[in-house]
């Protein structure tokens, strides 16, 4: 979508990746991507559409997508997770309070 710096890879669900970008004014999650298909590590610098990984495909269901998440501050996932548990001990997924449409951002960005 735009330059940043990537913050993690690594393991997400059904035998997926994820992906997660510091673009500057947000972070992106690029999640269910191939978890041998990954052209990024921690660390790494990337451009605006540049190619991050190939989609994966999840375990059990046949099927492939991209699972994308945005965030509308820079705040570090390893300061406050992304995904989050509630309390209650309910195992269900809950996203950070910060998590924005990602509506806008995809109108303008670069597909391949």
């Amino acid at each position: 979508m735009t330059d940043g710096k990537v913050l993690h890879v690594g393991g997400f669900y059904g035998g997926t990746y994820e992906i997660e970008v510091d673009h500057g004014t947000f972070i992106a999650r690029y999640g269910e991507v191939g978890s041998t298909s990954t052209l990024v590590n921690t660390g790494d610098e990337v451009q605006r559409g540049q190619m991050l990984a190939e989609f994966g495909e999840l375990t059990g269901l046949n099927m492939s997508m991209l699972h994308l998440e945005m965030y509308g501050t820079t705040e570090s996932p390893f300061v406050t997770p992304l995904t989050l548990r509630n309390g209650s001990g309910d195992k269900r997924f809950q996203r950070r309070t910060d998590l924005i449409d990602p509506t806008s951002s995809l109108d303008i960005s670069t597909m391949e």
